[in-house]
C-alpha cells in the first residue's frame, strides 16, 4: 500500500480531502548560497547548515530556545515580557533521545513525533502545546534556505469571518503540497521531506492522542504556507466549530520579531471584553507564544479556544506554516 493511501485509511480521509486545493503553480523557489555555519548539540553530533534566505533574511539558531526554557521542576509555563505581557515557555528539555534518533529509519519523522508526544499539555486558557525545536534542525535550516519566492504566494481571498477582513491586503498564502510537488532535488527537496513528515500517520496520530481524540475521523487536513506583512492582525476568535486542532510553525527572519509576531491566547472573560469594544487594541492577553525559530503551537479547538494576532509592526515579513485538522461537518460538543 502506498504511504498516502495508508495515511488515508488510518485517519478515515479520502483522496479529495487529504490535501488542500491547489492555489496555482508559479516559478520555483529561489535558493540562496550556503553560509557554511554549523551547530552541534547532544550526545550525537548534529551539523546544521545555516543558509541565507531569499532577500537576505535569516535566523536559524538551534539554541534560540534555551533562554526560553521552563525552570526544571517548575510548573510555571509563563514568563514576564515587554509591555506587561506573559509569554509561554518552551518545555524544560527536548523529548528526543539523540542516540535513538540517529538509529531511526526516518530521523526527521522520529524527531517531530517525539517532540509532540513529549511536550507538556497546558490546559489554561484551553488545551494547547508549545514546542520548541519542533522539526529536525537540519530540515528546518533547509526549509529556511529554500523559502518560496514572493511570486509563489497568492493574496488570501477567503474572508467570511469579520475578524479577517480588515487586513486582507497583508495576507498571502501558498499550498504546501504544491511546493512539495515542485521541489525537485537539492535543498528544495526539504519541502518534500516536510510534506512526508506531516502527512505520516504517526504524526497525526500523535496530535490526536495528545488531545484525547484517538480514533476521531479526520475529514480534511489542510496545509498552507503563509506570509503576513506590516499591519496584519487577526481579531479574537475560537475557529470554526468543526475544526479539531490547529497548528502553526514559526519561521522568524530576525530576533526582534520574537516578542511582537507570536499568537495570543485569551480567556473567555478577555474575549467578552474584547467583543464589547469591537476588538479595539490593546487587547487583554492571557499568554503569547514567542516567535522563535522552529517553534510551534498546537491548539485543541473548542468553544473557548480564543486566540488572536496583534497588529505586527515593520519588523519584516511574518512567515508561518499552518495546519488544520477538520472533523465531522456536523457541529459537535468540544472541550
Amino acid at each position: 500500500m502506498q504511504e498516502q493511501e495508508r495515511f488515508q485509511v488510518a485517519l478515515g480521509c479520502t483522496a479529495d480531502t487529504l490535501l488542500e486545493p491547489q492555489l496555482g503553480r508559479r516559478s520555483s523557489a529561489q535558493v540562496a548560497p550556503t553560509l557554511g555555519n554549523a551547530h552541534s548539540k547532544g550526545a550525537v553530533e548534529e551539523e546544521v547548515t545555516v543558509r541565507d534566505a531569499p532577500g537576505g533574511n535569516v535566523w536559524v539558531d538551534s539554541d534560540a530556545a534555551e533562554s526560553w526554557r521552563r525552570t526544571p521542576g517548575s510548573a510555571d509555563s509563563l514568563t514576564d515580557g515587554p509591555g506587561g505581557l506573559k509569554y509561554f515557555l518552551c518545555p524544560e528539555s527536548d523529548s528526543v533521545d539523540k542516540a535513538a534518533e540517529a538509529a531511526a529509519p526516518d530521523q526527521e519523522q522520529y524527531h517531530t513525533v517525539k517532540q509532540v508526544l513529549g511536550a507538556p499539555l497546558m490546559t489554561e486558557p484551553f488545551q494547547h502545546l508549545f514546542i520548541c525545536n519542533f522539526l529536525h534542525p537540519q530540515l528546518y535550516a533547509d526549509l529556511v534556505a529554500s523559502w518560496p519566492a514572493p511570486e509563489r504566494f497568492d493574496k488570501l481571498k477567503l474572508a467570511a469571518e469579520e475578524f479577517l477582513k480588515p487586513t486582507l491586503e497583508t495576507r498571502f498564502v501558498t499550498s504546501l503540497s504544491d511546493i512539495a510537488r515542485e521541489g525537485g532535488g537539492g535543498v528544495n527537496s526539504a519541502w518534500k521531506r516536510l510534506h512526508a513528515v506531516l502527512n505520516s500517520p504517526e504524526f497525526t496520530e500523535a496530535i490526536l492522542k495528545r488531545f484525547g481524540l484517538q480514533g476521531t475521523p479526520v475529514r480534511k487536513f489542510d496545509q498552507r504556507v503563509l506570509t503576513h506583512h506590516a499591519g496584519f492582525s487577526i481579531g479574537v476568535h475560537a475557529d470554526h466549530p468543526t475544526k479539531l486542532c490547529t497548528f502553526m510553525l514559526y519561521f522568524p527572519t530576525a530576533e526582534d520579531q520574537v516578542h511582537d509576531y507570536g499568537t495570543n491566547t485569551h480567556t473567555v472573560a478577555q474575549y467578552e471584553r474584547a467583543a464589547e469594544t469591537a476588538g479595539v487594541y490593546p487587547r487583554e492577553v492571557f499568554g503569547r507564544y514567542p516567535f522563535l525559530p522552529n517553534s510551534a503551537y498546537l491548539q485543541r479547538i473548542g468553544p473557548t479556544s480564543y486566540h488572536s494576532v496583534s497588529t505586527i509592526p515593520e519588523l519584516g515579513v511574518r512567515r508561518t506554516l499552518v495546519l488544520n485538522w477538520w472533523g465531522s461537518k456536523q457541529k459537535s460538543s468540544r472541550g
